[in-house]
């Protein structure tokens, strides 16, 4: 037992393997970072999932408790029920709300807002 991958972490009570400077991995990184050696290690709990968490989903579950999908619309807008995109007419309800043409905002008018944000050269 004199090859390096069969010595023992130097941190007494450890007993985890070698990895490099005399430290197994955990020690080793702690070292690096110039954090306490003799901290407890952390304890990550992992929890085994079927099934999407999201009510009446019985897809395979995929991440932080969601399926494709669900992930999906958590990852892209934070929620896992996800917002669409507006339907036409309520653009169009909004738009003329505030004085905006139906099909959107003119180049002049894009430029005043330019300026009055001043984004503008």
């Amino acid at each position: 037992m004199t090859s390096a991958q069969h010595r023992g972490c130097k941190v007494d009570g450890c007993g985890r393997s070698h990895r490099s400077r005399g430290y197994c991995r955990m020690h080793y990184k702690r070292w690096q970072n110039g954090t306490d050696l003799n901290a407890p290690p952390r304890v990550v709990e992992v929890v085994h999932r079927e099934s999407c968490t999201v009510e009446n989903c019985n897809n395979k579950h995929q991440a932080r408790g969601f399926c494709h999908v669900h992930y999906a619309r958590w990852n892209r807008t934070g929620s896992p029920m996800g917002k669409g995109p507006l339907p036409r007419s309520e653009v169009v309800r909004l738009r003329r709300l505030v004085g905006v043409p139906d099909d959107g905002p003119t180049p002049e008018m894009c430029k005043e807002w330019e300026y009055a944000e001043g984004v503008a050269a």
